[in-house]
């Protein structure tokens, strides 16, 4: 979901949003929602933002227990 730019209309006339039950996967949920009902897309070839790489973000653990748990979801939106 980071990295766009989304016009609002898209969103509330399809009724878009972001699916918080997930803990893992949401974003991949949201975004095929989102680009099954775009018009267009634009891709820009240029660094809008810098990314702060966190060791200690819940993507980055190793847990075998949250990675389970993560793949549990994203199977549940399929």
């Amino acid at each position: 979901m980071w990295g766009q730019i989304i016009k609002t209309s898209i969103l509330k006339d399809n009724n878009i949003r972001v699916n918080s039950n997930y803990i893992y996967g949401e974003d991949t949920r949201f975004n095929y929602d989102l680009y099954t009902y775009a018009k267009k897309i634009i891709f820009i070839d240029k660094p809008y933002y810098h990314y702060f790489f966190n060791d200690n973000s819940d993507t980055n653990v190793k847990n075998i227990e949250k990675i389970t748990k993560r793949l549990n979801d994203i199977i549940d939106i399929h």
